[in-house]
């Protein structure tokens, strides 16, 4: 690995390039997002065929 600093001021920072990630590809936390949102969609769907039951049960 080669480190190169910046200069800035009297201090020497250091030029940190994060390695690119391959796109299209979900790790621990984006599968977990993933699964979270497909749950968290079907609950709402529910929520509303609940509600459009009520309304139409009301009428």
């Amino acid at each position: 690995m080669n480190l190169t600093y910046e200069k800035c001021g009297d201090y020497l920072i250091p030029n940190l390039i994060p390695d690119p990630e391959l796109e299209g590809e979900l790790r621990k936390f984006g599968l977990m997002r993933k699964s979270y949102l497909e749950n968290h969609r079907s609950i709402r769907v529910r929520a509303e065929e609940i509600v459009r039951e009520e309304i139409i049960y009301c009428l």
